[in-house]
């Protein structure tokens, strides 16, 4: 454990492997299975202690999955911002979006980078006429996040997840870590064995 001269403590793996090589970033905490300590350790942000353990990582740590945990030492204001501080292109940052499709349904779309989802896409894949998105509300309690911290990785209950093809375009994304101002990096393939996800065609091409 490395102590840099700001209140940011990491973990630093020594291990070199693709993608995640030579991480030493502000704020990056990166989980090894081979590595001989834990993956989560303290981080302060802003003067007080910031979570580094969630259901979303807990998640990965049960199934033996390499990420790293970035902490922005900014808060957020875009999915640019997210993408440069991560060292990735903005295609590379998966956004998680929760829609209320009847009085008690729910489904998560997984988008890429700023795609915004076709509503008419969406209602025809799932054979319904009417959907809305989720309030603020619902998302903490269908997902245990709060909104701006969504991740599909360890969500309260059951939710079916669908995700644009475009996620799956790079080798490394980036998403929702479950806290606000951080997100998870790890590679695709991985995600894809850690989370049943539905692909199909979600983007609206308007936009």
């Amino acid at each position: 454990v490395n102590t840099h001269p700001t209140t940011t403590r990491r973990l630093q793996s020594h291990r070199s492997y693709p993608p995640f090589q030579n991480s030493i970033d502000i704020g990056r905490v990166i989980s090894d299975p081979t590595y001989p300590f834990h993956p989560a350790v303290d981080i302060e942000y802003n003067g007080s202690m910031s979570q580094t353990k969630t259901n979303a990582t807990d998640t990965l740590d049960a199934l033996n999955i390499p990420y790293e945990l970035f902490i922005h030492e900014r808060p957020l204001t875009s999915i640019e911002q997210a993408a440069e501080e991560r060292g990735l292109q903005t295609a590379q940052i998966i956004r998680s979006l929760l829609f209320r499709t009847s009085k008690e349904g729910f489904v998560m779309v997984l988008m890429p980078g700023p795609a915004q989802v076709s509503w008419s896409k969406l209602r025809h894949y799932l054979g319904i006429s009417r959907l809305t998105t989720a309030s603020e509300v619902e998302v903490l309690e269908m997902t245990g996040y709060e909104r701006g911290a969504v991740s599909p990785l360890g969500l309260h209950g059951i939710i079916r997840i669908l995700g644009d093809d475009g996620i799956c375009e790079h080798e490394v994304v980036s998403l929702g870590a479950g806290i606000r101002n951080a997100g998870i990096i790890m590679r695709r393939d991985d995600l894809l064995r850690a989370v049943e996800i539905e692909l199909s065609d979600f983007k609206d091409m308007k936009g």
